[in-house]
């Protein structure tokens, strides 16, 4: 959905503008519990991201 020359963590500043009340699924780019808490808190969006067999 963007170009790989752009951080994912910038990207979803953008999407917070377009989308509430879903669910996203990304990658370990989005593993950041205080930007999963503040979309949560502002526009409803959860987002999800699949761990590997040994994270924790």
């Amino acid at each position: 959905m963007s170009p790989a020359s752009v951080h994912d963590i910038h990207y979803l500043k953008d999407i917070k503008a377009q989308m509430s009340d879903c669910v996203l699924i990304g990658d370990r780019g989005y593993l950041s519990a205080e930007i999963q808490l503040i979309f949560f808190e502002t526009v409803n969006i959860k987002l999800e991201t699949p761990k590997r067999a040994n994270q924790k």
